[in-house]
């Protein structure tokens, strides 16, 4: 019985956190951001590469 009460609160532990994160990287737009930020990085390194061909 008590085995089984510690794989419950692990797992609604666990449950949480993965809702939790989800929540808190939507609403504070992470992912957004580490999308445009990978953009302006392949942009930045485009340009470069040209730059140093020439």
């Amino acid at each position: 019985m008590e085995t089984s009460y510690v794989f419950s609160v692990v797992g609604i532990a666990i449950l949480l956190f993965l809702v939790g994160r989800e929540f808190f990287c939507w609403y504070f737009k992470i992912n957004k951001i580490v999308e445009l930020l990978e953009s302006i990085n392949d942009s930045l390194q485009k340009k470069n590469d040209t730059k140093t061909k020439v």
